[in-house]
């Protein structure tokens, strides 16, 4: 879906006029208009005002889709730090280190389970 397609869904979905929208986001009356016979895309210049006027982000209204946040504790933030301060071949290391483990704890579990269903 393209932008202004989605700002005009949202319109839609919201219940909301194009001249209140307009108006509450400081532009004049016939900007819409333009934007729909292609005259102009200003809107662009207004995606954050109109972002937050939704309360959605910017990637949905450029894309359609909302991103995924990821958040990050202090100690995996750290870790990407580190990662990221690594040349090629250190990073190699540290993933296929990082495939051993996960291979021991998926042996460990595995071993754990079988132990359970002994009993």
């Amino acid at each position: 879906m393209e932008t202004l397609e989605t700002i005009i869904s949202l319109l839609e979905k919201n219940h909301i006029s194009q001249k209140k929208f307009l108006s509450d986001i400081g532009l004049n009356a016939s900007a819409m208009s333009e934007w729909k016979a292609g005259r102009n895309q200003s809107y662009f210049r207004h995606i954050d005002k109109i972002a937050a006027y939704f309360h959605v982000t910017t990637d949905f209204l450029l894309t359609g889709e909302e991103r995924k946040l990821v958040y990050l504790s202090d100690d995996d933030r750290e870790m990407l730090e580190l990662y990221q301060k690594l040349d090629a071949k250190g990073k190699v290391m540290v993933k296929a280190k990082g495939y051993d483990e996960l291979d021991r704890l998926k042996e460990e579990l595995a071993q754990q389970e079988a132990n359970g269903a002994e009993k």
